[in-house]
């Protein structure tokens, strides 16, 4: 019995690692597929599906010294006004050497509200924060090659899952929203600053729409 233990065992991490190594993903009609993992995520009608883009990323690991390549693929959806971008959703799969930290928002210092929440039938992590265009990277540059105009800064509500046999897998799924600066500079959008009454209701409308712009319809981790 115990002979035939371990080979079973070396199977099963061998069909794990090649689930992952076959990975379909797509988008079909404001949905995306995932085989691995395994899920489902309907985006808003009133979002428009732009493309996806991928960068790999060297790293320093959060707990040690070890720095290796971070693989990073983007799902952009968005809303705009004459090229603007008004409102976008992205879904970010990465994959680490090692592993990605369970409490995946615990070092964001600035933030206007973070916890966790249930998607699917499963438990996430959420931070809602302020978010420059630069911050953003690959995702900012590959929306301008598409001809998009993107502001300077947004209020941003990342919602994130660790999965994976060895937790090497993250996938975040954000809602984008432009901050109005007609009568407030970026800065003054900070969660550490003394936010006006006005703002605080913004926020607030914020939260709500991010509740509303995407549905996960199907998910195994």
């Amino acid at each position: 019995m115990k002979r035939l233990l371990l080979p079973c065992l070396v199977i099963l991490v061998l069909l794990s690692g090649c689930a992952s190594l076959k990975a379909k993903r797509e988008v079909f009609e404001n949905t995306f597929y995932s085989s691995y993992p395994e899920i489902m995520i309907k985006v808003s009608s009133e979002f428009e599906y732009v493309g996806e883009t991928s960068e790999a990323e060297m790293r320093q690991a959060q707990d040690s010294s070890y720095t290796g390549n971070v693989q990073k693929h983007w799902y952009l959806f968005v809303q705009s006004d004459e090229q603007r971008v008004k409102k976008a959703v992205s879904i970010q799969i990465q994959k680490a050497p090692t592993y990605f930290v369970s409490d995946i928002y615990g070092r964001v210092k600035n933030y206007y509200d973070r916890g966790t929440c249930e998607l699917g039938g499963v438990s996430w992590q959420y931070c809602s924060r302020l978010v420059y265009a630069s911050m953003a990277g690959a995702v900012t540059r590959f929306a301008t090659e598409q001809g998009y105009v993107v502001p300077e800064c947004l209020l941003a509500k990342q919602t994130s899952k660790v999965f994976g046999s060895k937790n090497n897998y993250l996938i975040t799924i954000s809602y984008i929203e432009v901050a109005p600066t007609s009568d407030y500079a970026c800065h003054y959008w900070k969660p550490n600053s003394e936010l006006a009454h006005s703002q605080r209701e913004y926020i607030e409308q914020f939260k709500k729409n991010s509740e509303k712009c995407f549905k996960v319809l199907k998910s195994s981790f």
